[in-house]
């Protein structure tokens, strides 16, 4: 029994003389590899709701389908418009954008110069744009000149199959030029665009005094004349009698050469006046 005890004693002096090492702390290791610039990783959001209109006018009830997109740092990158109009690019860096806006059948819309700063948690809001249909039944089939001494009397006659639409008068664009082949690229839009007028026999008509075909100090013709149109008054609502102007929802300003861009602008054939 004394020889158990005294085996027992020297294990826990044995247990007790043990004592565990604390290491010393070795020299700090290679830095790791740089992150990435937070900024890019920023979940900033450019949004903005569009609506989609048809060629008469009257906008329509489903706007989805629109195709919506801007340069990230030399690659294209899309978006598609939800049923609202609505459309949203996520995580992108802080930058100035140019946005396009497509749809088959449809003029192609564009803005520019939204600037973003990521960082809040509001999104980047791009004004609301209009996107008009191109004209088919509402575009100029034809026109036609009877000239007299003093006068230019032209005709405009839409597609056959559009007699019972009335075309608002402000859709319509007269380009008056000395370049055989009038366009906005070349003829501004003449102020004689918001005289045409129906004639009653499904056409229009305008009466143009000669010695305003060129304006002031304009050269002699031979002029040339086009009539085209596209939607600049649309309707606001549901209602035949509520039009409103498009404003830059009809056209936009290229930032590169200062011209008016008309999307769905579409010209007819073209008459020379001597």
């Amino acid at each position: 029994m004394s020889k158990t005890i005294a085996c027992f004693i020297s294990i826990l002096l044995f247990c007790y003389s043990c004592k565990k090492e604390t290491g010393v702390p070795g020299p700090a290791g290679p830095a790791g590899n740089t992150g990435l610039d937070g900024s890019l990783l920023d979940t900033g959001t450019i949004s903005g709701n569009l609506a989609v209109y048809d060629e008469f006018s009257w906008p329509l009830a489903d706007s989805s389908g629109v195709a919506v997109s801007l340069d990230l740092n030399g690659t294209p990158v899309s978006t598609t418009s939800d049923h609202s109009g609505n459309y949203y690019f996520h995580g992108l860096p802080s930058g100035t954008y140019n946005l396009t806006y497509q749809k088959p059948n449809f003029g192609t819309m564009k803005v520019f110069g939204i600037s973003h700063s990521p960082g809040s948690n509001l999104h980047t809001i791009v004004p609301e744009v209009y996107l008009l249909q191109n004209p088919v039944k509402t575009a100029v089939d034809s026109i036609r000149m009877t000239d007299s001494y003093y006068y230019v009397f032209l005709t405009i006659y839409l597609d056959t199959s559009s007699l019972s639409y009335v075309q608002f008068q402000h859709n319509f664009m007269l380009l008056i030029g000395t370049d055989p082949n009038p366009s906005t690229a070349n003829t501004a839009g003449s102020i004689l665009s918001n005289y045409i007028t129906p004639d009653g026999s499904g056409a229009y008509s305008l009466v143009i005094d000669k010695s305003y075909l060129g304006g002031i100090n304009q050269s002699s013709g031979p002029y040339y004349i086009s009539v085209g149109t596209y939607n600049r008054y649309i309707r606001a609502f549901k209602n035949q009698y509520s039009l409103f102007d498009t404003g830059m929802g009809g056209y936009y300003v290229d930032p590169s050469d200062g011209k008016f861009v008309f999307p769905n602008l579409k010209l007819s054939n073209v008459i020379t006046v001597p």
